[in-house]
């Protein structure tokens, strides 16, 4: 992170023994979503940002490449070739529903972007 203010010098927002993975903000900038592979195999996590806070495990089975609605309500990511959804909601706590099953497809293998389009970005070389 670099602050905007102040002496402005980097310093990471997490920083453990563990690979942490490619990070998106929710839309309303509240929250951080991740890959981490803590617990023995990649899985997405939540935190809040800029902290402090608790920190959410959301799938259940594995996961990467997550991104949030346009609402900030739901959290997608891929599965292997299933493409996940988890409901959301941070008022009045934050609250994590069950991952379900949207499809399932082929996707490129990417290590450092996503490998399919969401319809507000682009994974690189897409």
């Amino acid at each position: 992170m670099l602050p905007l203010e102040g002496e402005r010098k980097p310093q990471p927002f997490l920083q453990t023994q563990f690979s942490e993975g490619p990070a998106v903000f929710s839309p309303d900038g509240r929250w951080l979503a991740y890959v981490s592979d803590e617990s023995g195999r990649f899985e997405i996590y939540v935190q809040p940002f800029p902290g402090p806070g608790g920190k959410w495990q959301i799938s259940t089975g594995g996961g990467t490449e997550p991104v949030w609605s346009p609402s900030g309500q739901e959290l997608y990511y891929r599965n292997s070739d299933q493409m996940m959804a988890v409901d959301i909601s941070t008022q009045p706590t934050f609250t994590v529903g069950k991952p379900r099953l949207l499809f399932r497809g082929r996707y490129e293998r990417s290590s450092v972007s996503r490998a399919y389009y969401d319809g507000h970005q682009m994974a690189s070389g897409s």
